[in-house]
Formats: structure tokens, sequence, C-alpha cells
């Protein structure tokens, strides 16, 4: 049944959502993260001016500080829209989402009437489905609902058409929070990236001076 923006209350929020992007599934690995995303802006590297390097595509995504009836998503290209097709949903705070094929970037959007535990009437947001973090890949209802939860979020993408697209603003390797683009020192920002791109590579290879940009202290850090 095709779903209508008509029949969609989406809600007007003041959540600062943060999305990590991760290297590995069930939201491992190494990560690079936007912070404070509005409604449908899609976390992803394609206006990523610093540097002309073409990076492995994401695994999955986590989603921090969903608001009650948030939905968290991700999803891959079509066309020439970099998020032009919904690959997995989650919902809860730290939830984490991406069943299985390569991520262009992932959003988020708040609303009732989704298919989705807590989506109904705005309530506690239920347990967060997605890819192993709080969601069990087993569990029947978990996986429908999943299912349901992306359509709804296809045909809404669908008549969008198009999402404006964030650049990370940190990474995360091995524990430690690094910063990236906007007011980052453009070599800064290459050096992180140096070590990021090379699994070979830690975050002990990074110049003692770029480790004097750590993020430490500060809210949603690790």
């Amino acid at each position: 049944m095709l779903l209508s923006l008509t029949l969609l209350t989406i809600l007007s929020t003041t959540n600062a959502v943060s999305i990590r992007n991760y290297d590995h599934r069930h939201c491992s690995g190494r990560f690079e993260k936007c912070t404070d995303l509005r409604e449908f802006q899609c976390c992803d590297r394609t206006a990523n001016t610093t540097d002309s390097v073409q990076r492995p595509d994401y695994r999955s995504s986590s989603f921090r500080h969903l608001p009650a009836a948030g939905l968290g998503l991700t999803c891959d290209g079509r066309g020439r829209e970099t998020c032009g097709r919904v690959n997995d949903a989650t919902w809860g705070d730290d939830s984490c989402a991406g069943r299985g094929g390569d991520l262009a970037g992932s959003f988020w959007f708040s609303c009732r009437g989704c298919p989705f535990p807590g989506g109904g009437d705005g309530g506690d947001g239920g347990d967060g489905g997605g890819d192993g973090r709080n969601g069990d890949d087993n569990d029947d209802d978990d996986t429908q609902a999943r299912q349901a939860a992306v359509g709804f979020a296809q045909e809404l993408l669908d008549q969008k058409k198009h999402l404006s697209s964030v650049i990370p603003d940190a990474v995360g390797i091995e524990g430690h929070l690094l910063p990236v683009n906007y007011g980052t020192p453009r070599e800064v920002t290459e050096e992180v990236y140096r070590v990021f791109d090379n699994p070979a590579l830690g975050y002990k290879d990074l110049p003692k001076e770029v480790r004097g940009y750590e993020l430490v202290n500060v809210n949603d850090s690790m």
C-alpha cells in the first residue's frame, strides 16, 4: 500500500541526533561521525572536498539521541542519489542498523504512525532494531517490523527525491575521537584520514601534534 506524506504526522523536533557510520557490521571498528543532524540530512562523504580518496562504503550505522518516535535508516545509492535506496531501519537510542551489503550513508526522521515499536503514539521507542547491537536477527517480529519500517521510509524517500549531504565532523580510531573537516586544519584532517584509511596503521601512528586535537571530555564522545 502506498503511503502518502499527507497520511504522516511529521513531528517538529529539536533533537540533536548523531550518526556514526562504521567500517564493519554490528557497529564495530572505525567510524565517521556526523553530529547534530536534522531530519532527512544524510551523513555521507559525497560533499567532502578535503581530498579525492575513494573510501570503502560503510557496513553499519548507529544513531544516538533519537527521539521517542525517531527512525534511523541506512541507505545506498540509486541513480544519481547517494542515498536513494533504504537498506535497513532501527529505533531506540544508541541502536544499530545495516543488514548486509555496502552502505553509502544514513539519515533519520521522526514521525507518528510509523510501523515500528514506539512509532504509533510517540511512546518509549521500544527496544532497538537493526544489526546486532539491540536487535535480534532471529526474532521474526523484529524482522517484520524492520522490513515494514524500511518500506515505509522508502515511500517517503521516493516522494522527497533528494536528501542533502552532511560530511563527517569526527572519526573514531581505536577508542579515540578525532576532529576532521569544518574548522579542523586541513593538514590535521589529512593526517587523520591517512591513518583512518589504512587498516595497518593505528592511533599511535598519528603525529603527536595531531593527537593533540583529540576530542576528550565531550558529550557523546565514545
